[in-house]
């Protein structure tokens, strides 16, 4: 009687174990799960890893309760490929306005549209000298508009929107891709007459029908 109570009890306990042994293989099983189709969610932006996410640290698969960043060690994520563009180059010609421009390459064109590109350029080197003198005022429409300087202001501050030709030619001058006289003192041109001094300025050089003069 005692061998078959004895006998129950062992078939009791092992019935028991099996149960246990089952029910916790079947919640690590769904927990496995659980983790291999949250790692499917993961999802790193810029760098980081995000609570809830899975990180891999020191090659083990963990879940993140916490903001995880490239900062902290032995961390896997992956670096965004992209690269931060640049800023545009600041050029000279970016402190002039369309105005400016405008009036500027038909001032050009009026004094100089038969002249060489050589001739064009040295007109345009001439404006822009005084606008850095400080004998001279300080912008293009200002230098261009005194009294007695350009006589071709008039017709050209009326003239409208100037042939874009010159407008190049005058951009490319302010921002130092095209010169012709290479000297910040020539401050005055006329058609060439074989003078030597031209308003107190010394004869600097003659482009085909212009004669520039230097202070």
């Amino acid at each position: 009687m005692r061998r078959k109570r004895f006998f129950v009890k062992r078939i009791l306990s092992c019935a028991l174990a099996t149960i246990f042994l089952t029910d916790c293989f079947c919640t690590s099983e769904a927990h496995a799960t659980e983790l291999v189709e949250r790692k499917e969610d993961v999802d790193i932006i810029n760098n980081t890893c995000f609570a809830g996410t899975i990180a891999v640290v020191d090659n083990i698969m963990v879940t993140t309760p916490e903001e995880l960043t490239t900062a902290d060690n032995n961390i896997s994520v992956v670096a965004s490929s992209e690269e931060p563009a640049e800023p545009a180059a600041h050029r000279p010609s970016d402190d002039y306005s369309a105005e400016e421009l405008n009036l500027m390459a038909n001032i050009v064109w009026q004094e100089s549209r038969g002249e060489s590109r050589a001739g064009q350029v040295a007109v345009a080197e001439v404006i822009l000298n005084r606008v850095a003198s400080p004998s001279f005022p300080g912008t293009v429409t200002e230098v261009v508009s005194q009294n007695n300087q350009f006589s071709s202001y008039k017709i050209a501050s009326r003239h409208g929107t100037a042939d874009p030709y010159f407008v190049d030619l005058c951009i490319n001058v302010i921002n130092g891709d095209e010169h012709a006289l290479n000297n910040p003192n020539v401050l005055y041109f006329k058609r060439y007459d074989g003078s030597k001094k031209f308003n107190k300025a010394d004869f600097f050089t003659q482009i085909q029908n212009h004669a520039f003069y230097a202070i």
